[in-house]
């Protein structure tokens, strides 16, 4: 680098100086020199050159003063030359007869070779001359270096103490030596502070994290005097804690993970733990509201135990939500591992149930009393299966494409079918198995139309909901006559002749009437009732004042034995739909999985609600809950589709996986 030469008097360098021009004074010296040169001319020059430093890095700043002591001559100026790694040139003019003192800061690039500067002061006065000389060197930058970084112990705690041991050196002299430890969450700094030492040799102690397991790091960081800087990161070791499982459930042989538990059950919560180091202890800890923890001491490298604690009313939770219980181990280095599991508490009974799994979503249900049996339609698997009620097993199924809706003929010897997509009746008998089809004979129609539910009268007479794609107005109600096989539309039901696509149908249990109830789609909540005795249709319209969206299911209507009432959801209604009452309290719109299935007894007395933890039996007259039932539906409790009641004091609870026959008496 080379600056301009520049010509300044001896006053205006002192102005600058005061000014505070940074980096250059020209001043007087305090004393003058103590030995004048001797000579017979006795006029000379003496010229003095000093470094800051003797040596500096790149991007250091060095210190150049020149001492000019002029004898017995004027002073003219000197001048300032650096050659090799540095170039600098510069003359300073001066004047007058005493001593000067020229200072200046040079700055040593950042880029270039290393290796030697030669600074030259040349100082010139009439007649004399005079030089002096110094010499830097300029060597690369280099930070600070780790010479040793210890971190100790190997095999850590969360929450242990951890040393970290250092040697650093630097030509600079170190200013600070800082440790971090962290796991990428949190972290804690500790450090010391230097005062320039060309090499240093200490410690840091600080604490782990007290939650990490499986990473952590600690990273050194070393600063100089100037600036730099230099670090290390190292990946801290931790002690594998134990791994812990388990279950909370039923003290029976196989428990199911995660089941809904009832208040006032015996809860087992069994803890499995196993580690590479012996286990202390094993436990689990439940929240609030129940606020209960309890340990064991064990021994070994696996261990289980069995705690078992009564469900008080504390641990009742509320709709779907869980109980937290977190199962835990500890080993005998005091590392830690929690595991949870969610229990679902309710109020509820347990009756004996006996369970099947099904061959698939059901989309009708029909009790077949002579024969102890019950018949499923199962569309996805092109049959009816025929569950024995009394093993609960199924027997061979009968075969027919898409089935829908089903019901007995009056003498109980044949099933009728509905075949949606086929768009006909089937017509089976239970004996042989001998089917007989029947192409309905539906209005012409572009919606995809076929039999959804039916229903057999008394007389013979099956009534057929004519389904379609889609939504809205489109279906129709069309009679089958088994005795004479004569088929027409029935108008009387229905706004014109046409139903919606939520219109739904139920008959008593014996058969002599009939409920056809429009939908909302069609334009508000028209009925129509059959009766089986004078083939004859009596229309009216249901109370306007009654909720009945929640009557939206095809397993939400139905009537008792004698066709003396009727229940549409949670309304109960008299055989003339002249007025409706609302069961209390059965938290039916809250369900969560679409609208659950409702039934009414044969008996017209109870009423069976699909609820929290399986289904609630209630009185008809005024609404009480007798009981909460539990069944357990997969995936999850309570979430039935169908209840089909048996005239014995058994029901039958249509999951979507499984069946559950439920003895009520």
């Amino acid at each position: 680098m080379t600056t301009a030469l520049r010509s300044l008097g001896v006053a205006a360098l002192a102005a600058m100086l005061l000014a505070g021009c940074g980096g250059e004074s020209v001043t007087p010296p305090p004393n003058p020199p103590a030995n004048p040169p001797q000579g017979p001319d006795n006029r000379s020059v003496d010229v003095k050159l000093t470094l800051s430093h003797e040596s500096a890095a790149r991007g250091d700043e060095v210190t150049v003063t020149i001492v000019v002591t002029p004898w017995n001559v004027p002073l003219l100026s000197v001048d300032l030359r650096a050659t090799g790694a540095l170039e600098l040139q510069e003359r300073i003019s001066l004047s007058g007869t005493n001593p000067v003192t020229v200072t200046r800061r040079v700055r040593i690039p950042d880029t270039g070779p290393a290796g030697e500067v030669t600074f030259t002061a040349a100082a010139e006065a009439t007649p004399a001359r005079g030089t002096a000389t110094a010499r830097l060197v300029v060597h690369e930058r280099t930070p600070p270096q780790i010479v040793l970084l210890e971190v100790s112990p190997g095999d850590l705690i969360p929450g242990d103490s951890i040393r970290v041991a250092y040697t650093i050196t630097s030509p600079r002299g170190i200013r600070e030596v800082s440790a971090t430890v962290s796991d990428g969450s949190t972290q804690s700094t500790a450090k010391t502070v230097y005062q320039g030492e060309k090499s240093v040799t200490g410690e840091l102690r600080m604490r782990t994290p007290a939650t990490v397991f499986f990473g952590g790091t600690v990273s050194v960081l070393a600063h100089d005097t100037v600036g730099q800087s230099a670090g290390k990161l190292v990946h801290l070791s931790y002690h594998a804690p134990p791994n812990v499982g388990g279950t909370v459930a039923l003290p029976n042989p196989d428990p199911v993970a995660n089941p809904t538990l009832l208040v006032g059950d015996t809860v087992q919560i069994k803890v499995l733990a196993s580690a590479s180091t012996p286990l202390r202890w094993i436990g689990y800890s439940v929240g609030d509201p129940v606020i209960r923890s309890d340990s064991a001491a064990v021994s070994g490298n696996s261990a289980e135990h069995v705690f078992r604690v009564v469900a008080d009313g504390r641990w009742q939770t509320e709709g779907k939500a869980t109980l937290p219980v977190v199962l835990f181990a500890r080993d005998q280095r005091g590392a830690r591992r929690e595991s949870r599991r969610d229990a679902r508490v309710v109020l509820g009974v347990r009756r004996p149930t006996r369970t099947a799994e099904l061959p698939g979503a059901v989309a009708d249900a029909m009790i077949d009393v002579r024969r102890n049996r019950a018949y499923l339609s199962i569309p996805s698997a092109n049959q009816v299966a025929v569950l024995d009620l009394a093993s609960m097993t199924f027997a061979a199924p009968i075969a027919v494409p898409s089935p829908a809706g089903i019901d007995l003929t009056p003498g109980g010897d044949s099933l009728v079918v509905g075949l949606r997509n086929a768009g006909a009746l089937a017509v089976v008998n239970l004996a042989t198995r001998a089917r007989t089809d029947v192409r309905l004979e539906t209005t012409p129609s572009t919606l995809e139309v076929g039999p959804g539910i039916l229903r057999v009268a008394s007389n013979g007479k099956v009534l057929v909901l004519i389904t379609f794609a889609g939504s809205g107005v489109g279906g129709e109600l069309l009679e089958y006559d088994l005795r004479t096989g004569r088929q027409q539309a029935r108008a009387e039901a229905g706004s014109g002749g046409k139903l919606s696509s939520d219109a739904r149908i139920a008959r008593s249990g014996n058969g002599a009437r009939v409920l056809v109830r429009d939908g909302a789609a069609g334009g508000g909540m028209g009925a129509a009732i059959y009766d089986a005795a004078t083939d004859a249709f009596t229309a009216t319209r249901i109370p306007p004042s009654t909720d009945l969206g929640a009557a939206d299911s095809p397993a939400s209507i139905s009537a008792d034995r004698e066709g003396r009432s009727f229940l549409m959801g949670v309304a109960l209604y008299p055989s003339d739909l002249s007025s409706a009452r609302l069961l209390p309290g059965t938290g039916y719109y809250s369900w969560g999985y679409g609208s659950p299935p409702t039934v009414l007894a044969p008996a017209g007395t109870e009423v069976f609600v699909g609820a929290e933890p399986g289904f609630w039996r209630m009185r008809a007259g005024d609404g009480a809950v007798l009981e909460r039932v539990w069944v357990n539906a997969w995936p999850s409790p309570g979430s039935l589709v169908r209840l089909v009641p048996h005239p014995d004091g058994r029901i039958l609870a249509v999951g979507e996986h499984h069946a559950f026959l439920v003895d009520l008496r």
